[in-house]
């Protein structure tokens, strides 16, 4: 079975708020890429905060824009005037379609490969042929010949060794991080959050900050809505984590959390010993204003480190689907699948600078690689074969994971938001295989007609329609969340077994806050207002929502300190 995508319900609530869940399946190996599609960002104004290497007492400091970040670390530093080049403007026929080679030697390139390379840089259009390989128009060549011959040299290396401002989430004291990548996530609605002290970030409702119950979206964090008229309103109190308390005397060999009371009002308790140091600790405002803004550009941040934050125009965001997972399938189970049907790259992308490969290796060496591959899969089989036997007998959520990168995953996706999703990862400079399943999806969706539902009703995937008839709504909502968590109406024997369906919801909802909560998020009833949000749903309420331990409201082994303080 290759890639596959299908509607499993498509509800549409009456406020006119649809509501749609797909089962797709694709290569394990771009399901990281799949998961990390931004719909939690940060305006284009947004600002970061950099410390920079200092050679005396005082501390450098340096902030930038996260859209000049953005442009930085893709496009390079500013344009500068390079060398020009030998093109023959009059051979080029600007009705005519040239390939890589017909193109390299119209400019004047030495190397047809210089071409594609500056295709990401100039932005030129192109087509790629059935063939794979790409047809620049002779109108577009003229344009770029004629132009200033600017060059732009990378900066990433340099930008992913500046220490950008994070948080200890185990301590609250600021420390350094370093960014991994920068992703332009479209045009959103977004909201400026402004605190008491005078800060302001501008930020979509769905994204993520450090709240004194943990981690919640904007929305949630506020129960913020949109009327139909643009305004903003909100009903919770709110206190916001922001970049920090400076503690000038802290004893190096006394954790921070002695000194923790003495936080909020600002208090510092001298230590009685000497070794003491500067540190900074994130502490909590309130929220004085909410205000929409309208539909900006928005980007978000992939950070490295054991604790996925930053600080942003002084607050502590953070970065920003149910899956098979591999450590739930049985190892001799996974062997097979593998070695029936292992996933393979559906075009072979050349290396080069940049997230895109944007020409394929010749066909020698596109021979090598996929030979290259098949004996990395048998390498694979054989170890986990190995580790899977019975003189060593490894458990599943380690032998599984050798084989990942040659297995298919099947995911249940759920979402109200689809635009942003499809226009991102359809885009010709998306990962092929990504491409292929976006389109498939696509292809899916439109072809799809919602079932309306009333208030009151829910959305439950893959209940059959005789259980639908037949099962009490409370016993339709717990077989439903166990089954997508389950990836199947099926049991794991192959067949519809209700009560192993109960028994399973039983073990995701006992486990409290540390319970498996994702599956609850595809089960929903349909809200009265259209512009009200619950988890990720506008205009649904997610089952997942009306569990008060669906998250945890304080960090492991800490003790909640009142709001008071």
């Amino acid at each position: 079975m290759p890639f596959s995508a299908r509607v499993l319900l498509d509800s549409v609530s009456p406020a006119g708020i649809r509501l749609t869940t797909m089962e797709v399946r694709y290569p394990r190996f771009i399901h990281s890429e799949m998961m990390t599609h931004r719909v939690f960002c940060l305006d284009a104004d947004t600002r970061l905060y950099f410390d920079l290497p200092a050679g005396g007492a005082k501390p450098r400091r340096f902030s930038m824009t996260i859209r000049d970040f953005h442009d930085k670390w893709h496009l390079g530093a500013q344009p500068r005037p390079g060398k020009k080049r030998a093109a023959r403007i009059g051979a080029i026929d600007p009705e005519r379609m040239y390939d890589s080679r017909e193109a390299a030697a119209a400019l004047g390139y030495s190397h047809y490969t210089t071409i594609d390379a500056n295709f990401r840089r100039t932005k030129m259009p192109r087509i790629r042929g059935v063939d794979g390989r790409n047809r620049f128009r002779g109108a577009d060549l003229l344009a770029y010949a004629q132009g200033t011959g600017e060059h732009r040299y990378s900066l990433r290396n340099r930008l992913t060794r500046m220490r950008l401002r994070s948080c200890n989430e185990a301590t609250r004291e600021i420390y350094h991080t370093n960014v991994r990548d920068v992703t332009f996530s479209g045009h959103q609605p977004v909201f400026r959050v402004t605190t008491a002290d005078g800060k302001m970030i501008t930020a979509s409702s769905g994204h993520r900050f450090l709240t004194e119950e943990g981690w919640l979206s904007l929305r949630d964090a506020a129960d913020l809505a949109l009327s139909p008229s643009g305004i903003a309103t909100w009903r919770k109190p709110l206190r916001l984590a922001v970049n920090g308390v400076l503690l000038r005397h802290v004893d190096e060999g006394r954790t921070l959390e002695s000194f923790w009371d003495s936080v909020g009002d600002l208090r510092v308790q001298r230590p009685p010993r000497t070794g003491k140091k500067r540190t900074v600790v994130a502490h909590f405002v309130e929220v004085i204003s909410i205000d929409y803004v309208g539909v900006r550009p928005t980007y978000d941040l992939e950070v490295t480190g054991p604790y996925s934050n930053f600080v942003a125009d002084g607050f502590i965001v953070h970065n920003s689907r149910n899956a098979a997972s591999s450590r739930a399938i049985p190892v001799r189970k996974m062997i097979d699948a593998v070695r029936a049907e292992p996933a393979m790259p559906l075009w072979w992308g050349k290396n080069q600078s940049g997230m895109q490969a944007q020409v394929e290796v010749g066909d020698e060496a596109r021979r090598r690689a996929m030979a290259e591959w098949q004996k990395a899969l048998q390498d694979a089989l054989a170890h986990a074969d190995r580790l899977g036997s019975s003189d060593i007998n490894l458990h599943k959520q380690l032998v599984n994971r050798i084989l990942e990168p040659f297995a298919w995953i099947t995911v249940i996706i759920s979402a109200t938001e689809w635009a942003n999703f499809f226009t991102q990862r359809t885009h010709e400079d998306a990962q092929p295989e990504i491409k292929r399943i976006a389109e498939m999806m696509l292809d899916s969706y439109r072809s799809s007609t919602p079932r309306p539902l009333a208030t009151g009703e829910w959305h439950t995937p893959l209940i059959q329609a005789d259980e639908e008839a037949s099962l009490p709504v409370e016993e339709r909502l717990k077989v439903s969340v166990a089954r997508s968590a389950r990836v199947s109406y099926l049991s794991h024997a192959g067949t519809r077994d209700i009560s192993k369906d109960i028994e399973l919801y039983e073990k995701l909802v006992g486990g409290g806050a540390n319970g498996h909560w994702s599956p609850f998020e595809h089960v929903a009833t349909p809200l009265a207002s259209a512009s009200e949000w619950s988890g990720n749903f506008r205009g649904w309420e997610q089952y997942r929502k009306r569990f008060p331990q669906e998250h945890a409201s304080t960090f492991p082994d800490e003790i909640r300190v009142p709001a008071g303080r």
